[in-house]
């Protein structure tokens, strides 16, 4: 079985659900901030705020169908940030495993 690749470094938000780490685009995997149900601004406040002068991991388990970009799972002082969008109410679970 593959490895996932892993991407470490400073984060730079761009939308509600992806980031940049360094240069390299990625999706949350497995959420969605949807603009009908959820706040965007909200959602990209707290990406904000949990990465703020952190050091990210994100894990690519992922491409997207499209444009291959990466989808991952990405953490902060261990904390898997997909999961937390979700239970504070900022995004929808569409494909993550919560246990």
């Amino acid at each position: 079985m593959n490895e996932p690749e892993t991407i470490i470094g400073t984060a730079t938000i761009s939308g509600a659900n992806d980031l940049y780490i360094g240069d390299t685009f990625v999706y949350l995997y497995g959420i969605y901030t949807n603009p009908r149900k959820y706040s965007v601004m909200e959602a990209r406040d707290f990406l904000e705020d949990v990465t703020d002068g952190e050091e990210v991991e994100c894990d690519v388990v992922a491409y997207s169908t499209q444009t291959h970009a990466k989808t991952a799972l990405c953490f902060v002082n261990g904390v898997l940030i997909n999961k937390q969008m979700v239970a504070e109410y900022l995004a929808e679970n569409v494909a993550l495993k919560m246990e």
